[in-house]
Formats: C-alpha cells, structure tokens, sequence
C-alpha cells in the first residue's frame, strides 16, 4: 500500500509538472495571439454594460427590460433562450482545459474522475454559429479553438493596464472566475457603470445554484464575496447587482424592476441543452436534491 499511495503521489506530480510546462510553453508561442485582445481596449468608453451570470435569480427575470445595453454573459448563459434577444457582444467561459472531450470536472472544490465532456461539442456549435460574438477563454484550450477567429485567449497578465496592476498590489486575482474576467474585460474596454444581472453570490440574500438546474434553489450567505477585488475594481467604474429583493452584500444593488415571474429550466432552453449540461458533475438539471430549502 505505502508502495502504491507513494507511486500515485509520483504519478499526480509530474502530472502537474507537465501541465505547468505546457502552460509555460503555450504562453510563450502565443504572445501574438494574446496581444489580439488589444483591439477591445476603450472600445466602449464611457459606456453603460449588463454581464450576465448564471444565476437562479434569471428564472424570475424577464431579461428584455436589458436588452440596450451591450451585455457580456457567463459560462452557459449563451445557452439561454433569452441570449438571441440581448445585445450580447461578449462570452465569457474563464475553465481552463474545459473544451476537449475528456477533462477532470471541480465539484465543490474536489476534482473529479475524468468524464466525458459532450458539453464542449455543443459550445463549439455555438460559437461558430454566432460569428459576431466575440468568444474570450483560457490559453490553456487553444489546441482546440485557435482557427475560430472570434475566440481570444487570455492567460496570466495584461500589460500596460492599471487596474490589473493594482488588483496584483491587493492580491487579487483578475483571473479567479468567470465573473472577474468579465468586469476586468468591462473595464479594459472602457465601460464606465457595470450591471450584474443572474451573479447571484453578490447578493445579501444569495441564491446557489444556477438557473439550468432545476428548482427555487436555496439561500446561501457569501457577505464578503469578492469583497477586495470589488473595491478595486469600483475605482475605474461604478458596479450595482441587481437583486430580487434586499441589497448587494458588498455591492451597490437595485432590487428588480419588473413583475416577478418564475419559469422552470425547461422553459428557459432546450431539452437538448438540458439532457447535456445534466451529465455534468453536481448538476441538478431534472430533480431537486432531498433536503434542499426551496425559497419562497
């Protein structure tokens, strides 16, 4: 036994090791390719944005009410049913190694057995079939997307920009998270006021889960999510979140303007996007999880 746990231990480490000289090598050849970020700097200056997360409160939201704002949405929000009807110039999808058909999935923090990722395929279709959004992900999936020409890639650093270095001077990680890729691209492309709409976890009055899960979900307490990179960032523009009811937990917040009208996951995409983001680790897609506290 001592043998093997020593073995596999051997085994995980040089696993890492090579994946950090693949990171290294990936983002010395593709300084060219990162630089391409450059033609979105102040390209909306002093301009008015929505990012959309994938939060459950969007199951109560009808979403038009934002479509003037050039929008950027999260992870599966382009799986909306809503996505056509926004203006939503912008996608961003921060999981590293995510777009190859076999990868080692996070749920709550634990990394998976290696799964079958079918998801990636369908995310593919997507981008080629919406040319005019412009795709941004991790270096670290370039293998597979570099001929799509509305895919940038992103990794490490950002030159000759102060809110990156600032966030550096705090300790704050401009890449830890789909959300913070976001509000660092709203701000390196000029936006000066950012509203978050479906980033749940900004809320006093959380919700978990997201909104191709099925179910009212639970309330989930996070007062100090994202806290110090939030204070930074709320130097270059001004960030409100829109709630369902109560404020933001660090943020400026604006409960909800229209009627409240809950729909299902199963209105709100197709079966098809269902059945395939169901086969992902941790997913609740068709059943709530016993012992969950529906909200009101």
């Amino acid at each position: 036994m001592d043998f093997l746990h020593t073995l596999r231990l051997e085994t995980l480490l040089l696993a890492q090791m090579v994946r950090n000289k693949v990171k290294n090598v990936l983002f010395h050849m593709s300084k060219r390719n990162l630089s391409r970020i450059e033609r979105f700097r102040n390209i909306h200056n002093q301009e008015t944005c929505v990012i959309f997360g994938d939060g459950t409160s969007l199951k109560w939201m009808d979403l038009s009410i934002f479509s003037d704002y050039p929008a950027l949405a999260l992870n599966y929000f382009p799986f909306h049913k809503d996505n056509e009807k926004l203006n939503v110039k912008y996608s961003v999808f921060s999981e590293p190694w995510y777009f190859y058909p076999y990868i080692h999935p996070w749920v709550g923090g634990i990394k998976q057995p290696l799964w079958r990722n079918r998801i990636q395929r369908e995310y593919k279709s997507l981008i080629d079939e919406r040319v005019s959004t412009s795709f941004f992900v991790s270096l670290s999936n370039y293998p597979t997307l570099f001929k799509r020409k509305n895919v940038y890639f992103l990794f490490k650093e950002i030159e000759n920009f102060q809110f990156y270095d600032d966030c550096q001077l705090r300790g704050q990680n401009i890449f830890g998270g789909s959300l913070r890729w976001a509000i660092f691209l709203a701000i390196f492309m000029g936006f000066k006021k950012i509203i978050l709409v479906g980033c749940d976890y900004t809320h006093r009055e959380a919700l978990a889960h997201h909104w191709y899960e099925f179910g009212k979900s639970f309330f989930h307490q996070l007062p100090d999510y994202n806290k110090e990179f939030f204070e930074v960032a709320m130097r270059y523009a001004s960030i409100e979140t829109i709630t369902l009811k109560g404020g933001g937990s660090v943020l400026p917040s604006k409960v909800y303007a229209g009627t409240l009208n809950y729909k299902e996951n199963s209105e709100l995409t197709t079966s098809q996007k269902l059945e395939l983001l169901s086969s992902y680790p941790g997913y609740r897609v068709f059943h709530n999880e016993a012992g969950l506290k529906a909200t009101d």
